[in-house]
């Protein structure tokens, strides 16, 4: 007989792959929503992976453009998204 552990582990596993599955189209879908969603330093370090000092060489470097709204500095999503796409091709 199974051990019916392995058999909840396994069933587990499974159910955990679909949540992420699940959590990835819904971010997806979310992203296609709201191209023009602005994000702040932080959320556009997190979209790429980097820090948020990474953000800034970019931003001073000419590959993100912000917008400002006073002393807060924003990026647009749309950008964020060709950005990754510019980098990827070359």
């Amino acid at each position: 007989m199974d051990n019916p552990f392995k058999i909840l582990a396994d069933h587990l596993t499974v159910l955990e792959a679909k949540i992420d599955e699940l959590r990835e189209q819904a971010q997806e879908q979310h992203e296609e929503d709201e191209p023009d969603r602005l994000l702040n330093k932080k959320e556009a370090a997190d979209y790429y992976g980097v820090s948020v000092s990474t953000i800034d060489n970019y931003r001073r470097d000419g590959f993100l453009i912000p917008i400002r709204f006073g002393k807060a500095v924003r990026f647009r999503l749309s950008d964020l998204k060709e950005l990754a796409e510019r980098r990827r091709a070359s």
